[in-house]
């Protein structure tokens, strides 16, 4: 079987997102059987990588839905964006008040795109978005706990980003993907950058996933590819301080046998990007994924273990 059969077998018996390289998204222009495939092809053929990515991470959010009241948000929002009853001003607290802000315009994203809720394709509710982004880079709070600063913040905004991009006005994305960091230019104490070697583990693919929102954000497969290759290194058997041991054990923290916790939050974490990159050009190699299998096998039996 030839390459153009088999896509066209692919492209018929599949519901899967197909990427094609330059070659085949020609022909498939050109073949005279595209009138016939049109009803599968239309909204699954000559997709780029980054969108489809989006668009399986958008599905994430909205297939978990919200209940968020997002009118009664709205209602209370200042004319800035902020909100009356959260704590612009808090550095310290945990957890960190102002990250409710992002909450919420998350879930008025989430609620926006979500058919069976009132606020679907509401333009008040893209407003408010836009106003409650707006303010938020023009405020830029701040928190004293690095993992608040450094993760929990640009992580939270990026997930707004991804699931609005196509509504947002761009300049608003753009501005927000230059809050979202790689391992190679997050600020340190004093206005110097925490060397790349600083990130491990959990802590390693939190800032990578950055990474990846940044290169969906702005449509830049490098960006995409230099995320994924920073949480794929990682995936190795190691005698070293930290990462994956040879018994399958996860360590973080210097020695620290962490198979909850960071342990549990790497393997979460890691999986999903292997499930959300299938059928893709940036898909796991086979080894990450057997890798990966030992690691939620031992995880598995501690958890089992636990619960005996």
């Amino acid at each position: 079987m030839n390459r153009r059969d088999a896509l066209k077998r692919m492209i018929t018996a599949t519901s899967t997102v197909v990427i094609l390289d330059a070659e085949l998204r020609q022909w498939v222009d050109a073949s005279p059987t595209r009138k016939s495939l049109e009803p599968v092809v239309k909204e699954r053929i000559l997709t780029p990588a980054h969108e489809v990515l989006r668009l399986r991470l958008v599905k994430e959010y909205i297939d978990k839905g919200t209940t968020f009241n997002v009118f009664r948000s709205l209602k209370i929002q200042n004319r800035d964006g902020s909100w009356p009853n959260i704590d612009y001003g808090d550095t310290l607290s945990l957890p960190w008040k102002p990250l409710q802000h992002l909450s919420w315009l998350r879930e008025m994203a989430v609620a926006y795109h979500s058919s069976s809720h009132a606020a679907y394709h509401n333009p008040l509710v893209l407003q408010g978005i836009e106003r409650g982004l707006n303010f938020w880079y023009t405020r830029n709070p701040q928190a004293y706990n690095s993992w608040f600063e450094l993760i929990g913040k640009p992580l939270a905004l990026g997930r707004i980003l991804f699931i609005m991009l196509k509504e947002l006005n761009a300049d608003l994305a753009k501005a927000g993907s230059k809050h979202l960091y790689d391992v190679d230019n997050c600020p340190g104490p004093k206005g110097k950058l925490y060397p790349a070697s600083t990130w491990k583990g959990a802590n390693l693919v939190w800032v990578a996933t950055q990474t990846i929102y940044r290169g969906i954000i702005n449509q830049d497969n490098t960006d995409i590819q230099k995320g994924l290759n920073d949480v794929t290194k990682e995936i190795v058997i190691t005698t070293e301080v930290e990462g994956i041991q040879p018994d399958f054990s996860f360590h973080q923290h210097n020695h620290q046998i962490y198979n909850g916790g960071y342990g549990l939050n790497y393997l979460t974490d890691v999986c999903k990007w292997a499930e959300r990159l299938e059928q893709t050009e940036f898909a796991f190699k086979k080894d990450k994924i057997n890798i990966l299998t030992g690691l939620a096998l031992v995880q598995s039996n501690c958890c089992a273990k636990n619960l005996t």
